[in-house]
């Protein structure tokens, strides 16, 4: 699985590297074939409170075609990494499976 990430105003450490690789890997290994890569974002964001968050966005491009885009923002980066991967998760397997059965109608008909 192809996985980048961008960190433009946030310091990326190994730690989060080492951890948003692990949680990709290990939730999405159903998937592997189906993924054309992951694209993953760490940045600041400012809520209307004033409070500085650390947002996660991943981005995933699925069989070279469609697209699916989540996005976490939390006061500790590690907790959007997991909230985003499991949004991830659920929006993958509601895609492929819907995939699946559209495939599965067009043998049938």
């Amino acid at each position: 699985m192809d996985i980048r990430i961008e960190s433009p105003n946030y310091p990326l450490k190994a730690s989060l590297n080492r951890y948003l690789r692990r949680r990709l890997t290990e939730e999405f290994a159903f998937c592997d074939g189906r993924i054309g890569g992951v694209r993953a974002c760490f940045s600041h964001c400012s809520t209307r409170s004033g409070c500085i968050d650390k947002q996660c966005q991943l981005v995933v491009r699925i069989d070279d075609s469609a697209e699916v885009i989540v996005r976490s923002a939390e006061t500790d980066l590690f907790v959007a990494i997991r909230q985003a991967v499991d949004r991830l998760h659920k929006a993958l397997t509601r895609r492929i499976g819907h995939d699946l059965l559209s495939q599965r109608a067009q043998a049938a008909a």
